[in-house]
C-alpha cells in the first residue's frame, strides 16, 4: 500500500518528482495534487532531494468536474417535469453538437431534432442528415434562428407532439394545460434565438459568448 511516513509534524510527499515537506495541519493528499509515495522508496528519499520517476503513485485523476456534475443534475429534473425536448444542433457540424447522453437523459418523451443554421449547410448534407434521423424515428427541422426560418413548423410540431400529454390529462378528468418544452443543445447553437422565436419575444439573452 501508500504509506504517509511522519517526520516529527511533516508528512513526506512527492510532487512533480520533488519531495515536499507539508505541515501536517494542511490539507495532504493526491485531492491537493500531490503524489504518495510508496512504501519501498521512501527510504530512498530521505537525505535526497528527488526520488526515481517509477517509484511514484500517480493521482486519481477526475476528468468530470463539478460544475458540469451539477448542471446534469439540474438538467435532470428540469427534463422529468417537461413533455417535449427540442435537441439543437449546428447544421454546419451536427455530428459534433450531439450529446452522446441526450437520448439517455430524454428516455421515452418526445424528442425533436433542430438543425440551426440550416441557411450554411449544403442541401445534400441535409438531405442526407434528414434521412439518417427519420431512420432512428427522429423528427428533423431546418431552422434559421436569427431570422425565424423554419420556427412556425418546429412549434407546430412541438405543439402536436405534446396533445398526447393532454390526452392523459383529458383521461383523468383533469382539464389541458400548455405544453412544457424545453430546448436543449451545446453553447452558441442558437438555443436563446429559437426561444424567442418559439415564444415571440426576448424571453432569453442572446450573447456571443460560451
Amino acid at each position: 500500500g501508500v504509506v504517509e511516513e511522519r517526520m516529527n509534524t511533516m508528512f513526506l510527499f512527492v510532487s512533480a518528482g520533488q519531495v515536499n515537506a507539508l505541515s501536517s495541519k494542511a490539507r495532504v493528499g493526491s485531492r491537493c495534487g500531490y503524489r504518495r509515495v510508496r512504501p519501498e522508496v521512501v527510504a530512498m528519499a530521505k537525505g535526497r532531494d528527488k526520488l526515481p520517476e517509477e517509484g511514484l503513485v500517480r493521482p486519481l485523476i477526475n476528468w468530470y468536474p463539478g460544475h458540469i456534475a451539477k448542471a446534469e443534475k439540474k438538467l435532470k429534473e428540469m427534463l422529468s417535469v417537461v413533455d417535449v425536448v427540442i435537441e439543437m444542433r449546428d447544421c454546419r457540424i451536427p455530428r459534433s453538437t450531439a450529446h452522446p447522453l441526450v437520448e439517455k437523459w430524454v428516455g421515452n418523451k418526445p424528442r425533436i431534432v433542430a438543425m440551426n443554421r440550416s441557411d450554411m449547410a449544403p442541401e445534400k448534407a441535409k438531405v442526407m442528415w434528414r434521412r439518417h434521423l427519420a431512420d432512428n424515428s427522429l423528427s428533423v427541422f431546418f431552422t434559421n434562428a436569427q431570422k425565424g426560418e423554419g420556427v412556425p413548423q418546429l412549434r407546430r410540431a412541438a405543439l402536436q407532439a405534446g396533445t398526447a400529454m393532454n390526452e392523459k390529462r383529458k383521461k383523468r378528468g383533469l382539464l389541458p394545460r400548455p405544453v412544457r418544452c424545453m430546448v436543449l443543445g451545446y453553447p452558441n447553437v442558437g438555443k436563446s434565438a429559437l426561444i424567442n422565436r418559439l415564444v415571440n419575444k426576448r424571453a432569453a439573452k442572446s450573447e456571443n459568448r460560451p
